[in-house]
């Protein structure tokens, strides 16, 4: 990320209230962009109401499958980029209710990809989907780019058409501009996240409340990704898509190949080595091994994860800890991000 290059710049994010987005509105907003966040209301997992933004900042509350409310909002941004993190995130979720899954995952995007085509000031768009969307064969050889998608499950096959949804717009429509590309991840971990469901956010929390952790699946294999890490190689990519052509396309960001542990690893690093718990009953398929070949991102677009999985935790760990004390989670997102900017060239 180079922050002079954000002062002044037009942005746009939808799900500016979820955990990602929020962190990706916080930084650019004090980074000095013109940010306009565009999600439904924030839930009881959002600390959207715990962080200010400065006078820049538009707050507009929309659904992003409602297609004529998302053109109106990007139209009035003047947006030169566009992020889309709006989405149904939870794959327990998306197992209850997939036709809604479906609708937030993929039409949802779909309008997203509209409005990009019918708002001209839009140079960049970004869709975040996921790691899910790799057809898994159940290797410990990382998927890279090139590899088959595919969707045993209503999440992942979500995630899998929306990316087919950028690949038609960006083919049908977006030949001469703007630039278009999706961008995968997989556990990204830090402080706010307030989905306890979730592996990292769940042991944490029953650390410091002194509560038992449970797991559904010890031996599952996943890159853990450090929430800054990952968004300095969505603001990285947005910043090479703006500045020139050919970055348009399918981009992996996840950690270096020694980053890669099992569930069982984690818990024993957050918990202390305290012995593993009984797995619990799995109500839901989960994959097995699921990595990521991360070298197109390193080679083209210079990028680095720059956070150390137990420097990574550690920080987490001191964020849920302050956070539950009552100290403000906005001063402690600020906080964290000023650090992180010290790493950056």
């Amino acid at each position: 990320m180079k922050s002079d290059f954000w002062r002044g710049k037009r942005v746009f994010i939808t799900g500016h209230n979820g955990f990602k987005g929020l962190w990706l509105a916080k930084w650019l907003d004090m980074s000095g962009a013109a940010v306009t966040g565009y999600s439904l209301p924030p839930d009881e997992y959002s600390l959207y109401g715990q962080v200010g933004f400065s006078a820049e900042f538009r707050d507009c509350e929309g659904d992003v499958r409602d297609l004529e409310s998302l053109k109106k909002a990007m139209r009035s941004s003047r947006a030169g980029i566009a992020f889309h993190l709006a989405a149904q995130a939870i794959v327990g979720t998306a197992w209850k209710y997939p036709a809604e899954t479906f609708a937030a995952n993929v039409m949802g995007t779909v309008n997203f990809l509209q409005s990009v085509r019918e708002t001209e000031s839009v140079k960049a768009a970004i869709v975040v989907t996921s790691d899910k969307v790799y057809e898994n064969t159940e290797t410990i050889r990382p998927y890279d780019e090139t590899d088959r998608l595919g969707g045993d499950e209503p999440y992942a096959a979500s995630k899998t058409g929306a990316e087919m949804a950028v690949k038609a717009y960006r083919n049908a429509y977006f030949k001469t501009g703007p630039e278009c590309s999706a961008v995968r991840a997989s556990n990204v971990y830090g402080g706010g996240d307030l989905h306890y469901d979730r592996l990292i956010p769940h042991l944490i929390r029953a650390k410091i409340l002194g509560e038992p952790a449970e797991l559904r699946r010890p031996d599952a294999v996943r890159p853990w990704q450090y929430v800054l890490d990952l968004l300095n190689g969505y603001v990285t990519l947005a910043e090479a898509m703006y500045g020139e052509t050919g970055h348009s396309g399918c981009w992996n960001f996840g950690p270096p190949k020694d980053e890669i542990h099992s569930v069982g690893d984690i818990y024993r690093l957050v918990m202390s080595g305290k012995p593993l718990p009984e797995a619990g009953r799995v109500k839901f398929h989960e994959a097995g091994p699921l990595l990521l070949d991360s070298s197109k991102s390193e080679s083209r677009l210079s990028w680095r994860p720059k956070i150390k999985l137990d420097e990574g935790l550690n920080a987490a760990f001191d964020f849920y800890s302050r956070m539950f004390r009552g100290e403000s989670a906005g001063k402690l997102m600020e906080r964290d991000i000023v650090s992180y900017m010290t790493r950056l060239p």
